[in-house]
């Protein structure tokens, strides 16, 4: 079997092959939302695929360390009302040191999902009101709309008449 992720070769990465590596996911990114931008949203989606399989395997960056790094901007961005704070004239720092913290993030952790959705109480489609599974019955009027046949199968189509030469033009 070929070897293609180092992680499957067993030989950590150097410091240099990291920044190598994001260098080269950071490209790919750029690509990936200049794709999008230009409405070529299945390159997109496959490079999204790519880089996603490249920290995963390559970098080992779980999932989690995503979130993580998400949560910890989130939180540090101020929201809307930074954004209100600063279009009346205040400091970004001077707003901040007024609040304080307004949340950290001290653990992110990723539970296993199963294969198939719980069948026992408490799933969102219980408790929550317009919220169906997927296991639902009723496939609704698309699926209904193209079970309608097309045309009328009792009639004949008018094909008899038709030779395939084209009628002389009329002067």
């Amino acid at each position: 079997s070929t070897v293609v992720y180092s992680s499957e070769r067993g030989a950590a990465l150097t410091e240099a092959d990291r920044k190598q590596i994001e260098a080269h996911v950071a490209r790919m990114d750029a690509e990936m939302r200049s794709a999008a931008k230009q409405l070529e949203f299945e390159r997109a989606a496959a490079l999204r695929d790519e880089i996603q399989q490249i920290r995963l395997r390559v970098l080992e960056q779980d999932a989690s360390v995503i979130v993580g790094r998400a949560a910890e901007r989130a939180a540090s961005g101020g929201g809307l009302a930074g954004a209100a704070l600063r279009a009346r004239g205040r400091s970004r720092a001077a707003a901040e040191a007024e609040r304080g913290p307004a949340m950290e993030v001290t653990s992110v952790t990723v539970l296993p999902a199963d294969e198939e959705p719980g069948t026992s109480e408490g799933t969102a489609s219980d408790w929550l009101p317009g919220i169906r599974d997927e296991h639902d019955d009723d496939p609704g009027w698309q699926a209904r709309w193209l079970d309608k046949p097309t045309w009328d199968r009792t009639v004949t189509p008018n094909v008899i008449k038709r030779t395939g030469s084209r009628p002389r033009r009329r002067r």
